[in-house]
């Protein structure tokens, strides 16, 4: 049987704790009327089928993120080439940043600076002559690779 850990506060998010094997293929079965919404709203019977690829399907990438100096809080951004958000990680100094077992293709990374710490974006305000929040975006694309880890020397130098 599986087991699973709730990963938010709301019951949102969960993780899988077992440790699977990359041979097998696996079934999780929900049934009907086991979760509920706001409104009062449940689920349909649900069944996902699923297998885990080996380890050698994925690549990572290693980074340090240096801080620009007076900035509280930065978010950090893996985006696909395309912008999609593939991880998000919150820094308040520089740090060594871990993107693993990433599918294979072409990458980007953002910075927010997140003056107000609220781990998001803010556009800012006029009428409180607040600005909106600076993003700088990583020179260059990241092409991750199969079984291949992008290990980059030369720090990030985040500027303001």
């Amino acid at each position: 049987s599986m087991h699973f850990e709730k990963l938010d506060e709301f019951g949102l998010k969960y993780q899988i704790i077992n440790n699977l094997k990359t041979e097998n293929k696996y079934q999780i079965t929900i049934p009907d009327s086991v979760f509920f919404g706001i409104s009062g709203v449940s689920n349909d019977s649900i069944k996902l089928n699923f297998s885990v690829q080996e380890e050698s399907a994925f690549g990572n990438i290693y980074i340090t993120a240096e801080v620009p100096e007076n900035i509280p809080q930065v978010i950090i951004e893996l985006t696909t080439d395309n912008g999609k958000t593939i991880d998000k990680q919150i820094i308040t100094g520089t740090q060594e940043l871990s993107f693993e077992y990433l599918d294979p293709g072409k990458y980007k990374l953002k910075a927010i600076l997140d003056l107000d710490r609220n781990g998001v974006w803010s556009p800012g305000n006029f009428n409180k002559k607040l600005q909106p929040e600076k993003i700088i975006f990583y020179n260059g694309t990241l092409e991750v690779r199969a079984n291949w880890d992008i290990d980059l020397d030369e720090p990030w130098k985040i500027e303001k």
